[in-house]
């Protein structure tokens, strides 16, 4: 029930720009040469997938998607944008899902900047793990996407925002005068839960209780921004439910709960010498729930009641090397060692330190290779993601992609054989070569 309220609530919000727009563009259309009206520019892409897993010792999962995006301007101060897509899959077991993307109307208001709809918000700017995005949640991998729950490993690298999904919202943004300050608000009309983690989907009881009304979906956020000489400044503020429930064993039943937090973000990012640098952070300070405090008799924690704060600070740059090997350095601190694996039983886990690089060389001018590998330093897990793209033609790629690494805890470690849980279970359920072609218009 709680679903369907949610899509009804999407499907409104959805429709409500869909008629804005049209109404708008018979009024242009009406308007006659001084309201010029021009048709909307279309673009979109077909994709496939094919991955070989490792572990699994064969094919294992597909993916076909196909997207739509549809972009115009109705005047001078207002715009549109829809993003539509369909996913089939025939592996593990076959699916069919329709996608909704970014569908929302633009105007621009003075110094006001208005954006009303189904909204992605990114405000980080680190390079793929961002503290500051928190409006959206986590697309994740759930059972019976036609996605491995090994993605769940690779989610929280989240270049552009590109790992989570969109909510209704209404968005804000004020120019200030000097043309380098601004403060953005953000208005969520409904509360957008991640999927749960495949184990948690499986074993857990339903999970009631994440919304009272309208009024309890409602969140928001605030970001000012500004420059200091050559840097950019940012802080954040969220207030609203977190992406995935807190959870807790009681015997051996588990328990899930969602509940709201208050959110700080702060950001910085500019220039040394010709290389870019960026340092960003978020805290998170969720509401206490009682069953999660320390001693309590009969309950194992799988979340806590503490602040959780991450850190990431990173550099990029170019080296005069052949074609240009661009290069990208980050370190990142996690409080609760959660940047993998959002659940754990081990009180004493402490403390997360990360690293990620990526390298990206182009062999030729239709031929690119990329690197990223990401490092977790306190699991002694190492994560290797080689990437190779031909561009058959210029709206067409092969790609040829892998995904492997080491972990403590897999064959030699500990007990030996395959982990079950924690980042070296995530990392060998990753592993495996996935090839694909996509068609772009």
């Amino acid at each position: 029930m709680k679903m369907k309220k949610r899509s009804a609530r999407v499907f409104v919000v959805v429709l409500a720009v869909m008629v804005v727009v049209s109404a708008a563009s018979g009024a242009a259309v009406a308007a006659g040469p001084a309201g010029a009206f021009e048709l909307p520019e279309l673009s979109g892409s077909a994709r496939y997938q094919l991955h070989y897993g490792f572990l699994a010792g064969g094919l294992d999962r597909d993916l076909l998607e196909l997207r739509l995006s549809v972009d115009g301007e109705l005047s001078d101060w207002l715009g549109y944008h829809a993003d539509f897509g369909l996913a089939a899959w025939s592996l593990p077991e076959g699916g069919v899902k329709a996608l909704i993307g970014e569908v929302y109307a633009d105007a621009a208001l003075g110094p006001v900047d208005l954006r009303a709809g189904n909204l992605i918000v990114s405000w980080g700017v680190a390079d793929g793990i961002n503290p500051m995005n928190v409006v959206n949640p986590e697309r994740g991998a759930s059972a019976g996407s036609g996605a491995s729950a090994a993605a769940s490993a690779l989610s929280a690298l989240d270049a552009g925002g590109i790992a989570r999904g969109p909510v209704p919202a209404v968005e804000a943004t004020y120019y200030a005068g000097d043309g380098v300050s601004a403060v953005t608000g953000v208005l969520v009309l409904d509360y957008a839960p991640a999927p749960l983690p495949a184990e948690l989907g499986q074993a857990a009881p339903a999970v009631g209780g994440t919304s009272d009304g309208l009024l309890d979906d409602i969140e928001f956020a605030l970001r000012a921004e500004t420059m200091l000489g050559s840097y950019n400044l940012y802080a954040s503020y969220f207030r609203g439910r977190q992406d995935l429930p807190a959870a807790w064993m009681e015997g051996d039943e588990l328990h899930l709960a969602y509940r709201r937090m208050h959110h700080v973000g702060l950001a910085a990012a500019g220039s040394i010498g010709d290389a870019a640098a960026w340092v960003e952070a978020g805290a998170a300070i969720p509401d206490a729930i009682p069953e999660l405090e320390p001693g309590m008799e009969g309950i194992t924690p799988m979340s806590s009641n503490g602040v959780h704060l991450q850190v990431v600070a990173g550099v990029e740059y170019t080296f005069d090397v052949g074609r240009g090997l661009f290069t990208s350095v980050q370190g990142v601190y996690d409080s609760t060692s959660s940047l993998f694996s959002p659940y754990s039983q081990d009180s004493q886990a402490g403390a997360g330190l990360y690293g990620i690089a990526a390298l990206r060389y182009s062999l030729a001018d239709d031929h690119l290779l990329q690197l990223v590998a990401v490092a977790d330093v306190m699991n002694k897990a190492v994560l290797l993601m080689p990437t190779y793209t031909f561009t058959v033609m210029p709206a067409v790629e092969l790609s040829l992609s892998a995904v492997g690494g080491w972990a403590a805890g897999l064959a030699g470690g500990d007990g030996g054989g395959i982990p079950t849980d924690g980042p070296a279970a995530a990392f060998a359920q990753a592993a495996g070569v996935t090839a694909g072609i996509k068609a772009s218009f």
